[in-house]
């Protein structure tokens, strides 16, 4: 694998990291006081900026879906596409790993779970 692919590569793990992180991030200090969720959000949304800054500067962003229609032919994998029928509207209910994109180009497809409209 090409020395850009491998870094590419690297680059794609660590927004798709940082992406679950904040929801683990966010269901541990939910309980915190308001000043302290407060707080600890926003430090947590400054080291999120970072990353994706740094990210963007390489050409990648991440994309997300969340609330968004579901359409079959969308860069993503349902996790539970199996439990609706052929004829129901779906909406994309919560991103669990994100799309990533460098420039125009798919690097990784998203992992997604599925609601009915």
């Amino acid at each position: 694998m090409p020395e850009e692919d491998k870094l590419m590569n690297s680059l794609a793990d660590i927004a798709a990291e940082t992406f679950r992180l904040r929801g683990v991030f966010v269901r541990a200090v939910r309980n915190a006081d308001p000043a302290e969720y407060k707080k600890y959000m926003s430090q947590f949304s400054w080291f999120e900026k970072k990353v994706y800054k740094a990210l963007e500067e390489s050409g990648l962003s991440v994309v997300d879906l969340s609330g968004q229609r579901y359409d079959p032919g969308m860069a993503v994998t349902p996790l539970n596409l199996d439990e609706f029928g052929p004829d129901e509207e779906l909406t994309i209910d919560r991103m669990i790993e994100p799309v990533i994109m460098k420039d125009d180009r798919l690097i990784r497809t998203g992992t997604v779970i599925l609601r009915e409209e």
